[in-house]
């Protein structure tokens, strides 16, 4: 006669280890047919994803999108103009916005923003180097005194030679 035990490996003391609480082992006799049961994997249910879309953003799509953009429109409205989910627009407005070094902030109403033309950053080196003043620069502009000052130290992080009229009246 042939006895047919059922052990579970999760139950089993792990032999390389030692524990501080050794439990008896049960010795099965010899002769002793050992089946060894494995319990089956939990299944997990996963979303289905929804099919991505191949087709690419033209350039029309994304002028139209960053339009509204800096218009203060919000994700919804544009994705809905455009087109495209809301994820995808604000994921495409984040790499538009990356591509032209542009921070997420939009110009506030009513001012330029925070966007300088080449136009403004001439303005700023000539009337820089003419002996102006922050404060000058920013009423000709249109712009914070602030605003001008931390564009100036970009400028010159840049490697855009501005003097500083300060050092130099100090000398």
């Amino acid at each position: 006669m042939t006895a047919t035990l059922k052990i579970n490996p999760a139950r089993l003391p792990d032999r390389g280890q030692p524990t501080k609480d050794l439990r008896p082992v049960f010795v099965p006799p010899e002769g002793a047919r050992i089946v060894v049961i494995e319990r089956p994997k939990p299944v997990i249910k996963r979303k289905r994803k929804q099919a991505n879309r191949k087709d690419l953003w033209t350039p029309e799509q994304d002028k139209t999108a960053f339009a509204m953009w800096l218009e203060h429109r919000s994700y919804e409205e544009i994705a809905e103009a455009v087109g495209r989910g809301v994820d995808a627009t604000y994921s495409r407005l984040c790499r538009i916005r990356k591509e032209k070094h542009i921070s997420g902030m939009r110009p506030r109403n009513g001012q330029k923003g925070v966007f300088y033309s080449p136009e403004d950053d001439k303005l700023i080196i000539r009337m820089h180097n003419d002996g102006h003043e922050a404060g000058e620069i920013a009423k000709a502009l249109g712009r914070s005194v602030r605003g001008i000052k931390c564009r100036m130290s970009g400028m010159r992080k840049k490697g855009i030679i501005l003097t500083d009229h300060r050092l130099e009246r100090e000398r």
